[in-house]
């Protein structure tokens, strides 16, 4: 067993959704541009796939797990003033849909996913205004 802060992850859950997901690894990668008062920022996060949890103790299993999954954040600031802020930015860019997690032979799987992980939500967006006195 090995501790990373303070999450217990037992090795043979690594690569499976088994403990709320145990990815082998993520990336998570952050492009920022600046120029004047205008701020842009592409987030993008990979999760690779993995194993059904059922895996650990049955690695023949026939529940499969989910594919790898990408998904691109983008949000932007322009700051009017020293007193004015606007904020605005669109999440899940790609409208990407979340992936299947635990299908079998019998089931598609359907409306299954780790909703700690995969967007259920889809393409949402936001804008919002910073007043400072």
């Amino acid at each position: 067993a090995v501790m990373v802060g303070m999450a217990h992850i037992d090795a043979e859950n690594v690569g499976t959704g088994a403990a709320d997901g145990q990815f082998d690894y993520r990336l998570f990668n952050t492009l920022n541009y600046f120029n004047g008062p205008f701020s842009l920022t592409l987030r993008h996060r990979h999760y690779p796939s993995i194993d059904h949890a059922s895996a650990v103790q049955n690695p023949a299993t026939t529940t499969t797990g989910a594919d790898s999954y990408n998904i691109f954040d983008f949000n932007g600031i322009f700051n009017i003033n020293d007193t004015f802020e606007l904020r605005f930015g669109i999440d899940n860019l790609f409208d990407a849909d979340p992936e299947i997690y635990g299908a079998t032979p019998t089931t598609s799987g359907q409306g299954s996913t780790l909703t700690n992980f995969y967007d259920v939500l889809g393409r949402t967006s936001y804008v919002g205004f910073k007043s400072q006195f």
